[in-house]
């Protein structure tokens, strides 16, 4: 998807390079960002004013955006702004979307940041107001980067609509410990097994804290026994004297 200057917003099949739509708006666009789910897109312009323009329809069977005979006629845009917008916001510099495409984050270059929700399209809430322009936003994803599960059937959420089931399908193993494998196996399995003996046939070491630590202090104690022994020894060798002379 491009916009430029001409007030114009073009939709491309980026696969194939293939123009499938082409939108005249009432402004000329400042920034614009799609919809997670592909059903909307939304522009914003320099008066602060957010429009939305819905690509998918619910009630067609086939997605309109690649009807050959719609694609030739550029689609002039009414003006339906997203609607409660504070005033003196400043012109929209950027956009951003949660991950499921219900809340839109505006940037303006008042240095507001502005909550919309976009099912109901309208003003939420004020969440910032900093002292430069806002010229960027990324709004990070609640799921980890890697993922376990994967959907067998995609269905596209439609606001104002009830709950959606989710059949999901494991990607990976799950994993398990070597204690769960060895309660499973029928004996010792033979990887613990060859561990053990290996573990068993290594020389003692004493290069822990704690065996250093026991070392030293037999040390001193044997010092301390052989210092007595010593004095014992003397002690005896002195009386034997005394008693000769007598």
């Amino acid at each position: 998807m491009s916009a430029g200057k001409d007030n114009t917003c073009v939709v491309w099949n980026y696969h194939t390079g293939e123009l499938l739509r082409t939108f005249l708006l009432p402004l000329s666009p400042q920034c614009l960002i799609v919809d997670p789910c592909d059903r909307a897109f939304y522009v914003g312009f320099e008066d602060g004013l957010i429009q939305p323009i819905e690509l998918f329809q619910p009630t067609a069977s086939v997605n309109s955006l690649y009807d050959s005979n719609l694609q030739a006629t550029p689609i002039q845009v009414s003006p339906n702004p997203l609607s409660g917008a504070p005033s003196e916001i400043g012109a929209v510099h950027c956009l951003g979307l949660s991950y499921d495409g219900t809340i839109l984050l505006s940037g303006h270059a008042s240095g507001k940041i502005v909550k919309w929700e976009a099912g109901p399209r309208k003003f939420s809430t004020e969440l910032a107001d900093l002292n430069a322009p806002v010229t960027n936003l990324a709004v990070l994803s609640p799921f980890p980067s890697l993922l376990s599960v994967k959907a067998v059937a995609v269905v596209k959420p439609r606001f104002g609509d009830g709950n959606y089931t989710f059949t999901g399908q494991f990607t990976t193993s799950l994993g398990t410990s070597e204690f769960e494998e060895a309660l499973r196996d029928p004996g010792v399995p033979p990887d613990m097994l060859e561990s053990a003996i290996l573990e068993f046939s290594r020389p003692a070491t004493t290069s822990s804290v704690a065996d250093e630590q026991l070392r030293k202090e037999n040390e001193e104690l044997w010092a301390v026994v052989n210092e007595q022994r010593a004095l014992q020894k003397r002690t005896y060798e002195k009386y034997l004297e005394a008693k000769a002379a007598r």
